[in-house]
């Protein structure tokens, strides 16, 4: 078992607020359709495809770096061609909406100094976007790392690691210090990194959608332990809560990142999407793009996600 599954598992153990029901991850499994499983590059409104190889790549360094906390009142939204968007989609737009207006944002040393106003003039839409301070860091810090020490590739990234999901994920949270991820619970340190993990799933699924093979060695990755999985982790019924933190999610009251049902939810997540991908036999990964896109399709009856105001996710 691996550090972050033995992490995990030791919060479930020990959970008061969070319990998985194993009957409803078995209805779950017998349900699960195998092939084909889509994955939000497939199904985006506004595909990254048409840059060079070494834009779309740092392109899907900076969608991972950003991959975090854009809820609010009023939710940020843009509009763009014609369309109002919202969370990852609306990060995507972005990207895109600065590249037509000749912002170069997918030159890693441009982003190592990008300024305030023009990263504010990315983002704009009908409010702030959440934790804009901490995305201008971000920015500058993955474009001056990319910049001086892999010579402004990403795909130097990929030969370090040797096409090894695991060993690519480490080399993210080594040299990217933004992307660390992890709390304390009962005195032991829980391991998530949800944005290295995203990163590493969407380099994984770049390489397959060129045709190459993906990357060895990812079905050791775990689950994006964010907070749209475990919301329809809850919908099937595989994570139950608490009655006094489910009354605090529905009313949508802030939980503090790192509160220890906080880190139950997450912790919960993976192991619950572990043992559904033991069940059906594919990557953890595979089951975690079958929940998040599942959560894009509102139908007016589900429950609210967890918040924590976070760059964790």
């Amino acid at each position: 078992m691996n550090k972050n599954l033995e992490a995990t598992q030791f919060v479930v153990d020990h959970a008061d607020a969070v319990h998985i029901d194993m009957d409803r991850i078995g209805a779950f499994a017998a349900a699960f359709h195998k092939e084909p499983i889509a994955h939000w590059m497939t199904l985006e409104p506004f595909a990254l495809t048409g840059y060079r190889e070494d834009q779309q790549l740092f392109a899907q360094l900076l969608l991972s770096t950003w991959a975090f906390s854009y809820w609010g009142e009023p939710k940020w939204t843009i509009e763009y061609a014609g369309a109002k968007l919202d969370g990852f989609y609306g990060n995507v737009a972005c990207v895109r909406r600065a590249m037509e207006e000749g912002i170069p944002i997918l030159d890693p040393m441009y982003c190592s100094s990008i300024s305030e106003d023009t990263l504010r003039g990315v983002f704009r839409g009908n409010t702030e976007i959440p934790l804009f301070d901490e995305r201008l860091a971000m920015i500058r810090e993955i474009g001056a790392v990319i910049s001086e020490r892999y010579h402004g590739k990403v795909g130097s990234l990929l030969l370090m690691a040797s096409n090894d999901a695991a060993q690519l994920l480490d080399i993210i949270i080594r040299d990217f210090p933004s992307f660390c991820d992890t709390s304390m619970y009962k005195g032991r340190e829980v391991f998530f990194q949800k944005r290295a993990v995203f990163f590493v799933m969407n380099m994984h699924q770049w390489l397959m959608m060129r045709g190459e093979q993906g990357l060895t060695n990812f079905d050791q990755i775990p689950a994006c332990s964010d907070y749209k999985i475990p919301q329809m982790l809850r919908q099937h019924g595989i994570l139950v809560y608490s009655r006094g933190l489910a009354e605090t999610i529905d009313h949508k009251i802030e939980i503090l990142h790192g509160a220890p049902e906080e880190v139950e939810i997450r912790a919960g997540t993976i192991v619950a999407v572990d043992r559904i991908a033991c069940a059906v036999r594919v990557a953890p990964q595979d089951v975690s793009d079958v929940l998040w896109i599942s959560s894009q399709k509102k139908t007016g009856t589900e429950k609210p996600y967890h918040r924590s105001r976070t760059t964790a996710y």
